[in-house]
C-alpha cells in the first residue's frame, strides 16, 4: 500500500513540478477533475520544525461553500511523511506539538488514526485517476505561452507592462493572455502567460519585452511560473477581464 507522501511525490513528478515542490518558498499545485473537489498540494520550509524536518507538506480537497473556499480534509505532514495535523469540517486533530520546554510531543492515538486515514486517502487518490490529471496538467503547462523579461526597476518594467496590458485589453476578443509585473528576488519582471497568440500580437509583445532582458521563466523560476499559472486559473473563474494591483515599493 502506498503512503500519502509516495502518492504526492508521484503527482508532482507527473505534473513536472518536482523541483519547485522540493525547493520553492511557497509551492502550490491545484488539480481539478469532475466530480471530485479540487486536489491541492502545497509545501514550504518547515517552521517550526518538530522532528528536524526541512519542509512541511499540505494535501487537501477544497470545496466552495457560500462563496468561501474550505478545505476538507487538509492534512499537514513533514517531508518524511510523518503526520502533523488534520483539519476537517467536523473537527481538528493535532499529532505533533511543541511544549513550553521546547520538546516535541506526539499524540500516539491520533497518529495511529491519521496513519490509517492517510493510507486510505492515498489509495483513493490513485484509484480516482489523479495521476492522469497531473500528467495532463503538465502537458497544458508546457504548451502554455510564456514570455518574460527582467528590468532594472519598477518604472522600467512599467514601460513594457502598461503597453502590454493595453494591448491585451484591446485584443481581448482575439487572444487569451494575462500580464503581470512582479518583483522576484532577481529583480522586477514583466510576464505574459496564456494561449499562443497570433503572430502579430506575439511580435508586439516580444518587441515591448526587449526593453528589458528576456528570460526563460520556466527554467530560472519554476516556482514563480507555477504561482502565476495558478493565479491566472483563479482569475479566469472570476471574469473574462480581471485587474488586481498591489502597491510594491521600488526597493
Amino acid at each position: 500500500m502506498s503512503s500519502l507522501l509516495d502518492v504526492v511525490k508521484e503527482l508532482v513528478e507527473a505534473a513536472g513540478v518536482k523541483d519547485a515542490f522540493e525547493t520553492a518558498e511557497k509551492f502550490h499545485l491545484r488539480l481539478e477533475q469532475e466530480p471530485y473537489e479540487p486536489l491541492v498540494i502545497e509545501s514550504w520550509p518547515a517552521s517550526p520544525s518538530y522532528m528536524g524536518e526541512k519542509r512541511h507538506i499540505s494535501v487537501a480537497h477544497y470545496a466552495e461553500r457560500d462563496g468561501e473556499s474550505l478545505a476538507d480534509p487538509d492534512i499537514l505532514m513533514t517531508n518524511s511523511g510523518y503526520p502533523i495535523e488534520i483539519q476537517q469540517l467536523l473537527g481538528y486533530t493535532r499529532v505533533l506539538s511543541i511544549g513550553a520546554n521546547g520538546k516535541t510531543y506526539v499524540n500516539t492515538r491520533a497518529k495511529l488514526d491519521l496513519d490509517d486515514f492517510m493510507a486510505l486517502w492515498a489509495e483513493n487518490i490513485r484509484s480516482q485517476g489523479w495521476l492522469e490529471v497531473a500528467a495532463k496538467w503538465k502537458i497544458m503547462a508546457e504548451k502554455l505561452y510564456c514570455q518574460a523579461a527582467r528590468f532594472a526597476s519598477k518604472k522600467a518594467a512599467g514601460e513594457a507592462y502598461l503597453p502590454i496590458q493595453a494591448l491585451i485589453f484591446d485584443e481581448r476578443n482575439n487572444c487569451d493572455l494575462s500580464a503581470y509585473r512582479i518583483k522576484l528576488n532577481e529583480g522586477w519582471h514583466v510576464i505574459v502567460l496564456g494561449e499562443q497568440p497570433a503572430d502579430a500580437i506575439n511580435q508586439r509583445i516580444e518587441l515591448l519585452l526587449t526593453k528589458g532582458v528576456l528570460v526563460n521563466l520556466r527554467a530560472i523560476r519554476p516556482d514563480a511560473f507555477l504561482f502565476l499559472l495558478n493565479r491566472r486559473a483563479e482569475a479566469n473563474k472570476i471574469a473574462p477581464w480581471v485587474e488586481l494591483h498591489r502597491e510594491t515599493p521600488e526597493e
